[in-house]
């Protein structure tokens, strides 16, 4: 059995490892105003964040990278954020489900330049009670024409 200094102890060499590795920096499009019900009017503005995060590939791939279209395979370079809680929570960027608190379907993320979209979330590396990560799936984003 693991006891709470144990608990403790691991939560705090997590921080730890955060401090010295998970130190890039993402930037977050998060949408500030949509269009409205009718879509006429404003496009969507957004205030950018940024965040410091891991950023990880789909080393091991453990879901799917491509789509199947009429016109071959499409890869979608997925990535994921790993994301600190106690970082999130610092900046008030952190829901009640303890995950990033952002726009679903509508936020942009640029890793390395490039724009990413959500795909998932979930909470990751909990101590005995609370997650202390959060994983953000990302995948190109790409526009109605299909072209990035």
């Amino acid at each position: 059995m693991i006891s709470a200094a144990e608990w403790t102890q691991f939560a705090t060499d997590l921080a730890t490892f955060n401090s010295e590795v998970g130190q890039q920096t993402v930037t977050w499009k998060h949408v500030t105003k949509s269009l409205p019900r009718y879509n006429e009017g404003e496009t969507k503005t957004y205030a950018s964040r940024s965040l410091l995060c891991l950023v990880s590939y789909n080393d091991f791939r453990v879901w799917p990278t491509s789509d199947e279209t009429q016109a071959g395979a499409i890869d979608k370079e997925y990535c994921y954020l790993l994301l600190n809680n106690a970082y999130l929570t610092a900046n008030s960027w952190l829901n009640s489900n303890k995950v990033l608190d952002y726009t679903k379907g509508q936020d942009i993320f640029l890793v390395n330049g490039l724009e990413y979209e959500d795909s998932g979330d979930t909470p990751a590396a909990q101590d005995k009670t609370t997650p202390l990560y959060s994983i953000l799936i990302l995948k190109r984003k790409t526009s109605d024409t299909g072209i990035v």
